[in-house]
Formats: structure tokens, C-alpha cells, sequence
């Protein structure tokens, strides 16, 4: 059971001594292996597959704050595969980062993440490469997920002049397809709205598993709207994208 696997990956966030991590000193991974993990996912999946058929990888981080431009890092890294109309409880990513900064108490106090279990942990971007190799040419999903892409594609543009070049899919702008007339869109909002327990929140294999389940519920509703292919899926994100900004233009 998926709430089975969030309650043991919660039992690993064991409380350790904060003291503020000190920059990783690993040798970061090199550059030319995350540049050839990044080329695999570049047109990896064809238009036309089926979306019941894609191999999805759906993530989600925890960070030291929300603006990485001012310095805010990634501490926590999670996936999980969705493929087949199921959540693949055997195919999970799971990493905690070390920031190279200190984390900040009200971050601890949401996530239960604190400096003392970072400190010990791998760099970003020996992170970034185990997850670029777990996720394949995978489709990545996620839930707001340009907040998530901003943190890794200002370490990769600096470091590897180089970004994230899988297809993606947003939860979040999927909404739109289902739930066009809602207001609340976090996802708390929209687990409630399709009554899907929060269990596990704010740890980031609890949250890329609720967004998994998420997107199993927005696959059926849309397969019924004939919404079957990634194509299909595309058009359907750009014609309501349009008519969204065609409402905001008459505001």
C-alpha cells in the first residue's frame, strides 16, 4: 500500500544534531556524464505514444526557500515511476542534498529536515546526475513544476551550459483539462478536491507520490475526454493555455 511506503520512507527522517552543513567536499560528478544523461532525454518519446504506454517519472524537492536566484538550494530529492495506469512502488529515487548552507528552522519545522541529517549527505549535482540516470528518457511530471526546473537549471546553466531537455508535464496545468472552474490549484487543493488523503506531505517522496496518484486520476478523466496520446495532450495544453490568456486579455 502507497501509504505503507510513505509511513517507512517518514521513519528514515530520524532527527539528527543541526549544526550548518559545510559545502560539499565530494568530487562533483563529471560534467560530460550529466551532459549524456541529459541528451537521453532530449525527443525520447514519440508524439503519438499512448499515455498509457510513457514511462513517467514524477518528482518533487524540498528546498531551503522559494527563490533560487537569491541562493536558495535543494535538500531533498524524490521520484517515483508511474507507467501502465499504476504507481511502481519498486521504482522510487529518494536522496537527501547537502546545500551548503544552513537550513533554515521553519523549513525544518515543514519538512523535518535538519542541518545535521544534510551535512553527511552528496552534492547537487552527484544528486542530479543518480536521478538523470534513474529517470532514463522518462516523461517528467511534477506539480508546479518550473519551481522545480528553475533550481536545476541554474546549476546546470552554469555548470555544464546545459538544461533539463526531457519532455514534462504539469500537473498544475493539467488542472486547467480537469478542473476548469477551480479556484484552489495547490495541491492540497486539488488531492482534496479528487479526495486523495494527504498522507505523507512536504517530504519529497511523500509529495512525488501524491502527485503521482494525481495523475493516474487526471489520465482516466482525460482518456474520457479522448485526450489518449501525448499529442493529444500537447494540443489540449495549448488550446487551453490560449483561451486562458484570451480571458486575461478581457479582464
Amino acid at each position: 500500500m502507497l501509504s505503507n511506503l510513505i509511513m517507512a520512507i517518514n521513519r528514515t527522517f530520524t532527527l539528527g544534531v543541526g549544526t550548518t552543513p559545510e559545502p560539499a567536499v565530494q568530487a562533483f560528478a563529471p560534467v560530460d556524464d550529466i551532459r549524456s544523461l541529459l541528451a537521453r532525454g532530449k525527443n525520447a518519446v514519440s508524439s503519438g505514444t499512448p499515455l498509457k504506454e510513457i514511462r513517467f517519472v514524477v518528482m518533487d524537492t524540498e528546498t531551503t526557500g522559494f527563490y533560487p536566484y537569491r541562493g536558495d538550494e535543494v535538500i531533498s530529492l524524490g521520484a517515483v515511476v508511474v507507467q501502465g495506469g499504476r504507481i511502481r512502488e519498486e521504482e522510487t529515487f529518494h536522496q537527501l542534498v547537502n546545500p551548503g548552507r544552513h537550513v533554515p528552522q521553519v523549513v525544518t519545522d515543514l519538512t523535518g529536515i535538519t542541518d545535521g541529517m544534510v551535512a553527511a549527505a552528496p552534492d547537487f549535482f552527484t544528486i542530479l546526475r543518480d536521478f538523470l540516470s534513474f529517470a532514463g528518457d522518462s516523461v517528467l511530471v511534477g506539480h508546479a513544476l518550473d519551481f522545480d526546473m528553475a533550481f536545476f537549471n541554474l546549476k546546470l546553466k552554469k555548470r555544464c551550459r546545459n538544461q533539463i531537455r526531457h519532455l514534462t508535464l504539469d500537473t498544475y496545468k493539467m488542472s486547467f483539462l480537469v478542473d476548469p472552474f477551480l479556484h484552489n490549484r495547490s495541491l492540497d487543493g486539488l488531492l482534496a478536491s479528487h479526495g486523495i488523503p494527504g498522507t505523507g506531505r512536504h517530504t519529497a517522496i511523500g509529495d512525488a507520490i501524491l502527485t503521482a496518484r494525481l495523475l493516474l486520476v487526471f489520465l482516466d478523466i482525460l482518456a474520457g475526454c479522448h485526450i489518449t496520446t501525448l499529442q493529444d495532450m500537447r494540443e489540449a495544453l495549448h488550446h487551453q493555455y490560449l483561451q486562458l490568456a484570451g480571458r486575461a486579455q478581457l479582464v
